[in-house]
């Protein structure tokens, strides 16, 4: 569990064993791609070298931005067994992403290079339907309006004079849902795809993810708990996903993450 940059370690049974600090505080920080937890018990984070403006925007000046991200693996006692800068030559201002102990970078054309395990080899066949979706919204939200379980409504208005104006396509939904936004990608496990999105529910704007499970064509909404109101905006979700595909969700406290509940998908 995390918070900051402390690291708190637990035993299977749930005992909390000791709390760690393996990255430099004193460092520029902008927060981790990717978290995992390998089957030996070692840790692997993928730090992000760079803003999220500054990866978007290209921003190529030395000086302002540093192309890549930093791997850092923890053996299962919290020592820290690798520290390396990952960057993608061919080009440095990817989006890198962990899944499965892999490290991949993601182009702006969707296409992606494997640059680096940490984990028992492993041959993921199903990122590059992730890869095609997960380097901004425009991918996603262009992928999202190819699958059976979203459409559109039209919107009918009057202006002042009394005239009638129809906007095309001014309502989303999604498996039924109205959509408000895609925010973010979440992982991808076994062809699983896990997006971030805000729905309208009647009225409310609901944090869900969304699951496309691009093998089986199966698609599932997910909502999320609302978080306490103590906590800052700052203070969201954590979403974890585990191998099995199953999705962890908790809500950042001062002394680490409050696991809410998990999700059994089929």
């Amino acid at each position: 569990m995390e918070s900051e940059r402390d690291f708190r370690l637990f035993a299977a049974d749930g005992k909390y064993v000791r709390t760690i600090t393996p990255l430099d505080k004193q460092r520029d920080f902008y927060g981790f791609y990717a978290m995992e937890v390998l089957s030996d018990g070692r840790i692997v984070l993928l730090e992000r070298m760079e803003s999220l403006l500054e990866q978007l925007g290209k921003d190529n000046f030395e000086l302002r931005s540093k192309p890549g991200a930093r791997l850092v693996v923890l053996k299962a006692d919290g020592k820290v067994e690798r520290d390396q800068e990952e960057v993608d030559l061919l080009e440095p201002h990817s989006v890198y992403y962990l899944e499965n102990g892999d490290i991949y970078s993601i182009h702006g054309d969707g296409s992606f290079r494997k640059l680096d395990s940490v984990g028992p080899l492993s041959k993921d066949g199903a990122f590059g339907g992730f890869a095609a979706i997960a380097y901004d919204r425009r991918q996603w939200e262009d992928h999202v309006k190819t699958l059976p379980v979203f459409r559109t409504e039209s919107r009918i208005t009057h202006d002042i004079k009394g005239q009638t104006h129809v906007e095309k396509e001014a309502k989303s939904f999604l498996m039924g849902r109205p959509l408000v936004e895609g925010t973010a990608p979440v992982a991808e496990r076994q062809g699983k795809i896990y997006y971030q999105v805000v729905c309208d529910d009647h009225g409310v704007f609901m944090d869900t993810v969304f699951v496309e499970d691009s093998v089986r064509k199966i698609f599932v909404l997910i909502d999320l708990k609302p978080a306490d109101q103590d906590l800052g905006a700052a203070k969201g979700h954590a979403l974890f996903v585990d191998r099995k595909g199953d999705l962890f969700e908790g809500v950042a406290q001062k002394d680490g993450y409050r696991i809410y509940e998990w999700k059994l998908l089929p």
